[in-house]
């Protein structure tokens, strides 16, 4: 085999993995936006009957792994559901970047609205997060005292 013949393997190779590569992530995202789907068919108000604490809170400490899915220090600001004896405190909250959330990434020092449930002793993200704002904060508010 001519130097020729091997760079055009090569190059063949090369190709076909830039390719592999571009349909892999395609999928990964089209999978990522079905599962999303079934998750925002879920009413906010089901949403919050299923979280068994609901709170603001910001990001302090954010301990990433091998897989996707993590966890981090949150400070809780105000308890909008759940033991109120949780203000101020710091907990471990697991479940970031689990593709079945839509919207479960946070970096340091985002302030968030979490709705968790106890799993297994640990606190877990059961809904995507919610930034804060006055008209999510009234919506979670209404929902919570609608009970």
């Amino acid at each position: 085999m001519n130097s020729r013949t091997f760079f055009k393997i090569i190059q063949l190779l090369l190709y076909l993995l830039l390719l592999f590569n571009a349909s892999e992530s395609r999928f990964r995202r089209s999978q990522h936006h079905h599962i999303c789907r079934k998750e925002s068919q879920i009413s906010f108000k089901e949403r919050e009957i299923l979280a068994k604490l609901i709170f603001t809170g910001t990001v302090s400490r954010i301990y990433k792994s091998h897989s996707r899915v993590y966890r981090g220090i949150v400070r809780i600001k105000r308890v909008l559901k759940g033991d109120r004896r949780l203000s101020d405190s710091h907990v471990i909250i697991d479940g970031f970047g689990n593709s079945k959330l839509c919207k479960s990434e946070v970096k340091e020092r985002d302030t968030r609205i979490f709705l968790v449930n106890r799993v297994n002793g640990r606190l877990t993200l059961n809904s995507s997060l919610i930034r804060v704002n006055v008209n999510n904060l009234r919506k979670v508010v209404a929902a919570v005292k609608s009970k």
